[in-house]
């Protein structure tokens, strides 16, 4: 099992006012955050992160696990989204490795005792890492793409969650579902009667406990 780390770079300050509040990592574009997302891409046991001064004892900076099955530590940059051809890249790096591309961070892996050193000082330095060269991969860099980006990644966080599309949920049968293999209801929700629920256009999911009131 590895263990994961978020850092932020210099952009974090594009995602203003929400990033005042909140690490990059904690940012939702699609059904899950920037973090969830890579945890179910990469299977990890943890996720962890560098947090700003001002976010302590707000958000968890978490811990290095000194499990020996956990020895290895991914360090992701909070903006990027995976996908198929980055965590392959990402997986295949060896210890002291970075991905780099055009002078930005993306990923890097290192062991335990520097992973510790990096989070008791709040900063990763990556300037001793053998760095490779990568092309671009998606990512996030203003706030507005949040939103542009939200058709896409419910699609694939679908996938990432391999999703059912009904979980013990409450559905009316005076709601109307229409493209119903489109619509995907979590354990819990509740669909009123009297609800339409049009999924023509892409997929809807229902998160758990949620209620969709009639009206």
């Amino acid at each position: 099992m590895m263990q994961l780390f978020f850092f932020e770079d210099i952009k974090y300050t594009n995602f203003h006012p929400l990033t005042l509040s909140r690490p990059v990592d904690n940012l939702r574009t699609g059904i899950l955050t920037m973090a969830e997302k890579w945890k179910y891409a990469l299977k990890a046991s943890s996720v962890n992160r560098i947090l700003r001064p001002e976010f302590h004892g707000l958000f968890e900076s978490g811990r290095v696990e000194a499990d020996k099955n956990c020895l290895n530590c991914l360090w992701i940059n909070s903006r990027y989204l995976p996908n198929e051809p980055l965590v392959d890249k990402i997986t295949g790096l060896s210890e002291g490795q970075c991905l780099q591309h055009e002078r930005t961070v993306i990923a890097a892996k290192v062991d335990a005792k520097r992973s510790k050193q990096w989070l008791n000082e709040g900063s990763a330095d990556f300037n001793t890492l053998f760095v490779l060269e990568t092309g671009g991969f998606p990512s996030i860099t203003h706030l507005w793409d949040l939103f542009l980006k939200n058709g896409e990644q419910i699609e694939r966080d679908l996938d990432l969650m391999e999703t059912t599309h009904r979980g013990e949920a409450q559905v009316s049968d005076h709601a109307v579902l229409e493209k119903a293999e489109n619509i995907y209801i979590q354990n819990g929700a509740v669909i009123e009667a009297g609800c339409v629920l049009k999924a023509e256009a892409g997929p809807i999911f229902i998160g758990e406990n949620a209620r969709v009131m009639a009206g």
